[in-house]
């Protein structure tokens, strides 16, 4: 995520919640079969996928964050 890239990532515990501001993104069922299928799925329907990251949700949130904590360490 911090990289901006697309993520296909296997349905364990935490992942969604962890992922559930980012959009570009694919959760599979945690097999070889789940994977290999969204590995498929984003082959086939890349320019489905193809989104500019920098406008999800979790960028922008990171960016306030981050925004918030600069102001912070510059207050004297």
């Amino acid at each position: 995520m911090i990289l901006n890239k697309f993520i296909i990532a296997t349905d364990v515990p935490g992942v969604k919640e962890i992922l559930i501001n980012y959009d570009s993104k694919i959760i599979v069922e945690n097999s070889k079969e789940g994977i290999e299928r969204g590995i498929r799925e984003y082959l086939k329907n890349k320019d489905k996928y193809k989104k500019n990251v920098s406008n999800s949700a979790f960028i922008k949130q990171n960016s306030s964050n981050l925004k918030k904590v600069v102001d912070l360490l510059n207050e004297k």
